[in-house]
């Protein structure tokens, strides 16, 4: 009997999921299938019940539902409480779990390409996604997060939930995104070694930019730009004009995939089949 695992979320018209996981399960022969399950947050509910229902692996969860598909569930692994969101969900028996991989995937992403590491990150972005991101440059040994948020309050919170978490260790600097001249901004920006965008500002439903270009002049020269959006997006395309190492969200979505996948059918993702099928997508054949 064929199972199902799928990726709820809202807008996920794009998403490069299906193809990358589909691929996996071909490659291991499988019986199972990736698709699309587009949630509003009035269908969420609903939408987790049916996890519970026979043949289904699992799903991943993406924005805006993070957070808000939490209490619906019935246990939390240690990597759901650390970055306090959901990106996977997996029944076992009748039960939901809840975990992330958006943390561990984003760091292991950015060891295989290579980055050295830094004191300073900064992070545009307070959501779920941004939770992983700061989770993922604790454990790759940044010393200090500066986040960039339109959501003074959601980055609060996260800040409260770092200094739980943390005791205090990963202190975090919150600021609106910059308009004009502010000199402890540009103080951060002169100091990064790696910019995160985790926002949905440069995608095809919210195109442009999350911050204004002329900031990416102000990054040491050595500075990584990320993009968590599967896709070559605006801020890539700025940062690479100036010279800055890029990295576009394929190779996080490879790795968090992977994590998760290993998640549902317990044994090693082919990380490699996985790697392939979202490359032929990020180079526009597929």
């Amino acid at each position: 009997m064929t199972k199902f695992a799928g990726l709820i979320g809202d807008p996920i018209a794009h998403s490069r999921s299906p193809a990358m996981h589909n691929a996996a399960f071909s490659a291991l022969g499988i019986d199972a299938r990736y698709d699309l399950w587009p949630t509003t947050s009035e269908e969420l509910a609903a939408r987790v019940a049916s996890l519970r229902t026979t043949g289904i692996l699992g799903a991943n969860v993406t924005i805006p539902h993070k957070l808000a598909v939490m209490p619906m569930l019935d246990t939390l692994a240690p990597s759901a409480l650390e970055v306090g969101a959901v990106n996977t969900i997996v029944p076992i028996a009748g039960k939901l779990s809840g975990h992330n991989t958006d943390g561990a995937g984003l760091a292991a992403a950015l060891r295989a390409d290579g980055w050295q590491g830094g004191d300073v990150g900064i992070i545009l972005g307070s959501g779920g996604a941004a939770r992983g991101a700061v989770v993922a440059l604790h454990h790759l040994g940044v010393e200090r997060i500066v986040l960039i948020t339109r959501n003074q309050a959601s980055g609060l919170a996260l800040a409260d939930s770092v200094s739980m978490r943390w005791g205090g260790h990963q202190p975090l600097a919150i600021f609106p995104p910059p308009d004009g001249p502010q000199p402890e901004v540009t103080e951060w920006f002169g100091r990064a070694t790696i910019l995160i965008n985790t926002t949905p500002i440069g995608s095809s439903e919210q195109p442009g930019m999350p911050i204004a270009a002329h900031w990416l002049d102000q990054l040491p020269g050595n500075t990584w730009v990320v993009d968590l959006i599967v896709a070559r997006t605006a801020l890539v395309a700025a940062a690479a004009e100036r010279r800055h190492k890029v990295q576009t969200g394929v190779p996080m979505l490879v790795y968090q995939g992977a994590l998760a996948f290993t998640l549902w059918i317990d044994q090693p993702a082919p990380i490699e089949v996985m790697r392939a099928a979202a490359q032929i997508i990020e180079d526009g054949v597929g």
